[in-house]
């Protein structure tokens, strides 16, 4: 058993919790509701267990289910074999004011607990800090975020073009940058989501002066799908890392900053990507997101934002009908009223076809690219004549998955058989003999309506309001 409390000289009345190990795992439940803190920071005196050390501390909000931890410097550990800890939080690191849980790992004997979570007795979260005073963060960061967002927003467009022309000098490919302020928070604007396949690089903004370099870390993202069907729609090196400058904004001028790649690139399938980011200690500030992020925090990383995206899918096969015309000739054999063996021919005209097409490259309808507007082949047979009758042609797509097929229509000769010609008396009984053969084959154009077995995904997708 624990107890969290606060200290006997504290004017405000102390937050008191306990735990216990009920079934082999540890549950803490608040004894006392402490007074909201009006200070600037939060401190929580942890009674242990004697040989127990505080693995991770943090507060969970309530709604957001965002990860506050406590910093390294802020968890003192028990000294000289006693059994109080003490937790220290700055007011300006919770953030938004919010009722959170005060989450645990306990260390005992090298066995670490999953993390727990102190409630009321009623399993209720709790108001730490008071509204009255700054409910907002006001790092030190903030300042130079700030600075760095306007420099990004005047000068952005000139960073990306050299940062993504000199590393495409060193191996040839596109990239995405996904680029991240001092602290880690996103540069706007940036895509709520990426295309699958797409090279990815993430770069941060930071003081021309800065030497150091910040960490990605636990980049995860599903397997990219190189040849993907309808039916299928579905850790790193660290960088070097140190203490930056005491106060990196007191030198810095406003146009001071560079844009600077950090880690691998790396691609993904479609699904989320997250990575967390590990900024420099000094530049620290409020985690942010493009969609989802929360600030974690153990005892070698003072804060970890973990940034989260969507993935599109990009498609590659899918299979598709077609209605349209059929310029070809149809061959047939019948005998004049004399039993005279005469030819007819006639068009092919309104056919269906069914088959597939293979969108070459792929194509991702959020943001269709020009060839897949036009460099789609198909390739159909007739339903009724799979083996005699066939298309392959270009699917010209206005909008994903609706297209104009144009294409060479091949199909089978009809000629006479048994000796018979064209002229002939036919003197035999039931049908004239024929055979088909590709000998000689009827060529035709074919021009139709053609519709994919993707078009529910793409119609949503081209036509709904962005994420």
């Amino acid at each position: 058993m624990f107890i969290c409390f606060r200290p006997a000289w504290a004017q405000e009345k102390a937050y008191t919790y306990e735990v216990k190990e009920v079934g082999g795992s540890p549950t803490c439940t608040q004894l006392q509701q402490g007074d909201a803190t009006k200070g600037g920071a939060l401190r929580i005196e942890v009674t242990l267990p004697p040989g127990s050390t505080l693995e991770s501390a943090s507060l969970i909000k309530d709604k957001t289910s965002s990860v506050v931890a406590f910093p390294p410097q802020g968890m003192t550990q028990p000294v000289g074999g006693g059994t109080l800890a003490v937790l220290t939080l700055e007011r300006q690191r919770f953030g938004d004011l919010t009722p959170a849980f005060l989450q645990l790992q306990v260390n005992t004997a090298g066995a670490v607990s999953p993390p727990f979570n102190c409630k009321t007795a009623a399993g209720d979260p709790v108001a730490f800090f008071d509204k009255e005073g700054p409910a907002t963060p006001t790092s030190a960061s903030a300042p130079l975020d700030g600075r760095a967002l306007q420099y990004w927003l005047a000068q952005g467009p000139t960073l990306k073009t050299t940062l993504l022309g000199q590393l495409k000098a060193l191996d040839g490919r596109e990239r995405l940058l996904l680029v991240h302020l001092p602290s880690g928070a996103v540069a706007a604007p940036m895509e709520n989501s990426v295309a699958e396949g797409q090279w990815i690089q993430v770069a941060f903004l930071l003081p021309s002066t800065e030497t150091l370099i910040p960490k990605v870390t636990s980049k995860n993202c599903e397997a990219v799908n190189t040849f993907r069907r309808k039916e299928e729609a579905a850790p790193d090196e660290d960088a070097k890392q140190g203490k930056p400058d005491e106060n990196p904004q007191g030198s810095l001028k406003s146009d001071e900053f560079k844009l600077v790649p950090v880690e691998q690139m790396f691609r993904c399938g479609a699904g989320s990507l997250s990575y967390e980011i590990h900024p420099l200690p000094g530049y620290v500030g409020k985690g942010q997101d493009n969609g989802t992020a929360v600030a974690t925090g153990t005892q070698s990383s003072p804060q970890v934002d973990v940034f989260k995206t969507r993935v599109r899918p990009r498609y590659h096969l899918a299979a598709t009908a077609m209605l349209g015309f059929d310029t070809a000739t149809s061959h047939r054999f019948e005998t004049d009223p004399s039993d005279i063996l005469q030819e007819v021919k006639d068009r092919e005209g309104l056919s269906v076809y069914v088959g597939a097409v293979w969108m070459i490259g792929g194509v991702d309808y959020e943001a269709m690219e020009t060839q897949n507007y036009f460099l789609n082949l198909f390739a159909a047979v007739k339903p009724t004549s799979p083996t005699e009758d066939a298309v392959v042609g270009l699917a010209l797509t206005p909008t994903g998955s609706l297209s104009l097929a144009l294409g060479l229509s091949l199909h089978k000769n009809t000629r006479l058989t048994n000796g018979y010609a064209v002229g002939d008396s036919f003197t035999g009984d039931g049908d004239i003999p024929t055979e088909k053969t590709w000998k000689g084959v009827r060529p035709g154009l074919f021009l139709g309506l053609a519709i994919d077995s993707n078009i529910l995904d793409a119609l949503t997708k081209r036509f709904q309001p962005a994420k």
